[in-house]
């Protein structure tokens, strides 16, 4: 929960929304983060004395339903992820969590003020481009995850309670050098196949299927020519680039933007820099007479200093960005072309050179002024984005149709003719324009014809609201609308049916003795040794079917074996099986005891919060748990 809500700190939206909340807060300090805050939520969970709130569930879930899309690319709503049981896992994980932190009271671990603030402070989430804590940036933070701070504050004091328990747990886990072993090779053995394919292409003999076969197949195969269910929609879109794209900004505004912000465009003075390392001040001062006497800096390098390659360059650099503040001390000191006496440092004695100065300067403000533009409608957009959701609410809530509250506000209301659940139009061809938040199709197949379905916010920080004006129930298309994509269909399965046949055929002469290569040559075929590969396919080719890849991991050698494949049926010949050997791949080793240590340590987190039920009482409320499922206006 709480790297969720760090890695969104720095989000534009939330400066606006919560611009009002930081000016609540006084300058940093430690008494100010730990003053206690009221929760007024209803607890769905009190685990010993301890509440989980709908509110914290719900952030909780959203949270993992976003790990989800990302993952899988399918967003789920709250009641489909209930249905399959993710919900419940969530719940469970939340459960976990805050028995380990009764557990972590139990022994004894206790955490203070002292350690929590320092935590904070030192989170790098929190931290501003000069690498110090902002307090701004940490407020925002707060908001975006809809905690409060004393909320927060208690969360982290949590997550390092917890961290003592889980962290005694993985540090005494041993895994069984012969266990990793015998998995290693299991995971790691590869095989090597011949491979020939009967390509459906390469059967050119279908013949054209005549009228009562057409007419079967769209009747047997239904499902594929049905049209899927389709909805005539209105919309009106609130998109915060564009939102921002209307916002005028005077050149007042600029000006005073970019005096505000003048730091960020002022350019450091830079220098590029050389230098000759020594390992004793004798040497250097040896050098430093040469180079007085007029020796080159390279020469100085390759015979004094024993440096092959010459002097070595440390770039060109502002004062801090030298490894050692004594350097950058020295070096910038320096006129163009000079070099410096000997400078002694923790890695032993320098000669340095610069050769190259950029001065110190300043952006001018033509040059900036379409980013500080730019910069201050995104700023803005938030404001707007809020104030013109809250008056397309106001208008329909007042009985003002979509269009008419479009209208008032100089919006435009889209329109789509026919929608399907993959944004595919009645052809199935993807629709340009169309809002590809997730949420907008999600919402729109859960309406009725004749219904809207409110202002709803993305995630992607975009606004809508959708009318359903008509829908379409699937039906399956008439034979004269798809004839030629029926008749495709079956000189299709018609040429995998051949090519099936032919296959079977080369099977039982490959079983009665013939070699792969031998039948190959015969029936004009191309044979291919695949590279060494996997249990999961790696390395077999695009070509190979999972299917064929079990079967080959099954196989004895030279056994042969057909199974269908994309573009034709493939016939396969084990040749080689290829044992791992852990002692060849430490590394390899190394990393699956990592991942077997993981999971015994999740598994024994869980047997832990299991014994930890039988001290401290867990009681959920099953009822108000399913009616949120029922009544949420996300499901």
């Amino acid at each position: 929960m709480l790297q969720s809500m760090r890695s969104s700190a720095k989000s534009w939206v939330m400066v606006v929304l919560f611009g009002l909340l930081i000016l609540s807060f006084a300058v940093w300090g430690i008494g100010d983060i730990l003053r206690p805050g009221v929760s007024g939520t209803a607890a769905l969970v009190t685990v010993g004395g301890t509440k989980i709130t709908f509110d914290q569930f719900r952030r909780q879930l959203t949270r993992t339903i976003e790990v989800q899309r990302q993952r899988l690319g399918v967003t789920l709503t709250f009641r489909q992820a209930y249905q399959l049981g993710l919900a419940n896992q969530v719940l469970q994980n939340m459960i976990n969590e805050e028995l380990l932190a009764l557990g972590a009271t139990d022994v004894g671990v206790a955490v203070s003020n002292e350690l929590v603030a320092r935590e904070i402070r030192e989170d790098r989430s929190f931290r501003n481009r000069f690498d110090e804590f902002d307090r701004a940036i940490f407020t925002r933070a707060l908001g975006q995850a809809q905690l409060t701070e004393a909320g927060y504050v208690e969360g982290r004091r949590r997550e390092i309670a917890r961290g003592q328990i889980t962290g005694v747990i993985a540090a005494n886990q041993t895994i069984p050098r012969s266990l990793v072993e015998r998995l290693f090779r299991y995971q790691n053995e590869k095989r090597v196949a011949d491979i020939i394919v009967i390509a459906d292409s390469a059967i050119t003999s279908v013949p054209e299927p005549g009228a009562t076969a057409i007419a079967a197949y769209h009747k047997k195969h239904a499902k594929t020519f049905t049209a899927p269910e389709l909805r005539q929609i209105a919309a009106v879109v609130l998109v915060p680039a564009d939102v921002a794209a209307t916002i005028e900004v005077s050149d007042a505004d600029l000006r005073r933007t970019y005096d505000e912000r003048g730091a960020e465009f002022l350019s450091k003075e830079r220098r590029t820099v050389d230098q000759i390392l020594f390992t004793d001040e004798a040497t250097a001062k040896k050098a430093h007479a040469a180079l007085e006497a007029g020796s080159s800096f390279d020469k100085v390098a390759k015979e004094i200093a024993k440096q092959e390659a010459g002097p070595l360059s440390l770039g060109t650099v502002e004062q801090d960005g030298l490894p050692l503040k004594v350097l950058g001390d020295a070096a910038f000191k320096l006129k163009a072309g000079s070099f410096s006496a000997p400078v002694k440092s923790d890695l032993g004695w320098h000669i340095l050179r610069v050769t190259k100065i950029e001065k110190t300067k300043t952006r001018p403000f033509d040059q900036v002024k379409a980013k500080l533009k730019t910069d201050i409608q995104k700023e803005r957009a938030g404001d707007r984005m809020v104030k013109l959701t809250n008056q397309i609410e106001d208008e329909l809530g007042s009985g003002a149709t979509l269009e008419e509250a479009a209208k008032k506000y100089n919006l435009k209301v889209v329109k789509y003719a026919a929608v399907d659940r993959q944004g595919n139009d009645g052809d199935g061809n993807k629709i340009k324009g169309l809002l590809t938040a997730p949420e907008f199709l999600s919402r729109v197949f859960e309406l009725d014809e004749g219904e809207d379905s409110g202002m709803v916010e993305a995630r992607s920080g975009a606004s809508f609201v959708a009318r359903i004006d008509k829908i379409t129930k699937p039906a399956l298309r008439p034979l004269d609308k798809v004839r030629d994509k029926v008749v495709a269909a079956i000189k299709k399965d018609s040429r995998r049916a051949a090519a099936t046949k032919r296959a079977k055929e080369i099977l039982e002469k490959l079983k009665g003795g013939f070699t792969l290569a031998t039948v190959a040559k015969k029936e004009k075929l191309t044979v291919r040794t695949t590279k060494p590969f996997a249990r999961d396919g790696r390395a077999a080719g695009a070509d190979m079917p999972g299917a064929l890849v079990t079967k080959l991991f099954k196989a004895r050698r030279g056994q042969a074996l057909m199974e269908n494949g994309k573009n034709g049926v493939l016939l396969a010949a084990l040749k080689d099986i290829l044992e791992a050997n852990p002692s060849s791949d430490t590394a390899g080793s190394k990393r699956l005891s990592e991942t077997l240590a993981r999971g015994i340590h999740v598994d024994l987190l869980a047997a832990l919060a299991g014994a930890l039920k039988d001290r401290h009482s867990v009681d959920i409320d099953q009822d108000a748990f399913k009616r949120f499922f029922t009544q949420n206006v996300r499901n």
